[in-house]
């Protein structure tokens, strides 16, 4: 029985062994088949390779000889664009989105406000002197900014030659209607070009604060940019078109929201409301300041009350940029409600490119809201 067994684990260990050199047999000829496998593919890629090489090193001295007959356009640099404010900012982003070479920066601090009296530090002098291409607002809100740039023909003044009003001036004839006779074509903003007021000291600044204005002085800005970047005018030409057709309608809305209420009365903290309110259709009783951080007179605030209930005023307009101490000693006085309306002087860097008409339709609902509901 033991003998069996013993014999049993031989023939096992015999089959085993077998087995192992079979395998060690099989593995050295798969070894060697491989390695002549590779040899004849190392040898094939080094015969490729001393064929391709000439004619490689051919076509690479072929380049270089033809960019030196063809330099790269000189227009592929990148472009530094410059903006004072920051609703020009905004504007400028929309006209060169997607642009490959343009960079736009902002001078005033885009949540300073409307830059009346900012005063501009040595980085802003910097940036400023570093452009190719400063974007003003102009009417003498940023003029002085114009005059650090070295090349006084890479300033677009965006106001220029444009319809203004001087401050607290009015033009309503009627609370509605009037805004009828500014129907736009887009291709002919020149119909809004006019002498302007003499003194800049004088005329409202805030064309910005009206989306049809707002809309007008994009078509400088493009003018001006395309002499830097004619390679890609055709970008800078289909964004400006788009945009103007957005504001267009943002207008064309707030005007016929306006048509249809009966009391479009209010009294304005300052005087950047109206633009719009001339465009659109309400209309601005009274300014309670003409400047930020001026303070009305007593005699002032007293008059602007006495105003208010003559004219069944339905809202008073504050700006969420500034302080609403004296319209809120109005509101007391009369019952009168006070609403934000922002008009977009300061703002995100970082803001989606339609955040002028976010902000503006925002307005345009409040505004509707408070005049629907102080209706006579």
């Amino acid at each position: 029985m033991i003998y069996g067994k013993c014999l049993q684990a031989k023939c096992i260990e015999s089959g085993l062994h077998l087995i192992v050199d079979r395998s060690k047999l099989l593995l050295g000829q798969g070894t060697a088949f491989l390695s002549r496998a590779i040899s004849k593919k190392v040898l094939f890629q080094v015969t490729l390779m001393l064929l391709i090489l000439p004619a490689a090193y051919a076509a690479g001295s072929s380049q270089i000889q033809n960019n030196k007959k063809h330099p790269p356009d000189s227009h592929q640099k990148q472009i530094k664009v410059v903006a004072t404010t920051y609703p020009l900012y905004l504007l400028t982003k929309n006209i060169v989105a997607d642009a490959p070479n343009v960079v736009v920066d902002l001078v005033v601090n885009s949540y300073a406000g409307c830059p009346h009296d900012y005063h501009l530090t040595p980085k802003d002098v910097i940036k400023i002197k570093s452009a190719d291409l400063l974007i003003i607002n102009g009417l003498g809100l940023d003029n002085n900014m114009a005059d650090k740039i070295a090349d006084k023909g890479a300033v677009v003044d965006t106001s220029s030659g444009f319809k203004t009003l001087e401050r607290g001036e009015k033009e309503h004839k009627s609370p509605h209607g009037h805004h009828d006779e500014h129907k736009h074509d887009e291709h002919k903003h020149d119909e809004h070009k006019h002498e302007e007021h003499g003194h800049h000291e004088h005329a409202n600044q805030h064309l910005f604060a009206s989306p049809r204005r707002y809309a007008n002085l994009i078509d400088p800005i493009v003018n001006k940019i395309v002499t830097f970047d004619s390679l890609n005018s055709h970008i800078y030409l289909k964004n400006s078109k788009a945009y103007k057709v957005a504001l267009f309608k943002l207008a064309d809305d707030f005007s016929k929201l306006m048509s249809k209420l009966n009391n479009p009365k209010v009294i304005s903290q300052f005087t950047a409301f109206e633009y719009l309110a001339h465009d659109t259709g309400f209309v601005v009783i009274a300014t309670v300041q003409e400047h930020p951080g001026e303070a009305p007179s007593a005699a002032r605030i007293l008059k602007i009350i006495q105003q208010a209930k003559e004219n069944g005023v339905a809202a008073i307009i504050a700006e969420p940029q500034f302080g609403d101490r004296y319209v809120r000693t109005i509101s007391q006085q009369t019952g009168i409600p006070v609403i934000q309306m922002d008009p977009v002087a300061s703002g995100p860097e970082a803001a989606d490119l339609t955040y002028y008409e976010q902000m503006m339709r925002k307005n345009m609902e409040r505004l509707q809201k408070a005049l629907r509901d102080g209706q006579e």
